[in-house]
């Protein structure tokens, strides 16, 4: 057979890596855009109401995606998505207790990133996750899907041969 060419096989998989890379940025970037303008429809009143701010939510998309300063998450944007729907999880409790320690770090995160209201910050974050889920719930139907398609076609393929 063909020798095997080590440069060709490594540009294929970091061809692979990459485009895998870019699916899931663009998955996040686009569920979040999705949650902050479900969002804004739900906050409005009807009429003239003004334009919410959303400052904070671009300010949580860097703290919980983009550059996060929390020890816990990963270094790299590529393995970020379980720790964002982590962070969002997270986000979505709040502490019992309004003089504990948990309580009051929600508090100061949420004051910090600009949020208005602890409920707009449940709310969001609520939103973004349901989006990224069904996001990823549709991703597994199709993989389900073009998989089914492509053992179809090898069945076709091997009754033919």
């Amino acid at each position: 057979g063909k020798p095997l060419d080590v440069q060709d096989i490594m540009k294929d998989a970091f061809r692979a890596t990459i485009e895998s890379d870019t699916v899931k940025r663009n998955k996040i970037i686009q569920t979040f855009m999705e949650a902050t303008h479900a969002f804004e429809a739900s906050t409005r009143n009807k009429g003239w109401a003004l334009p919410v701010n959303k400052g904070w939510m671009h300010k949580l998309y860097g703290h919980c995606y983009d550059s996060p300063t929390d020890n816990q998450a990963p270094r790299y944007k590529h393995n970020r998505d379980s720790y964002l729907c982590q962070r969002l999880r997270e986000l979505q409790v709040t502490p019992p207790d309004p003089k504990s320690d948990a309580h009051k770090q929600k508090e100061a995160y949420r004051k910090d990133i600009g949020c208005p209201k602890e409920c707009d910050l449940v709310a969001f974050c609520k939103v973004w996750l349901s989006h990224l889920e069904a996001f990823e719930a549709q991703s597994k139907l199709e993989a389900v899907h073009l998989e089914a398609v492509q053992v179809k076609g090898a069945d076709k393929a091997c009754k033919a041969g």
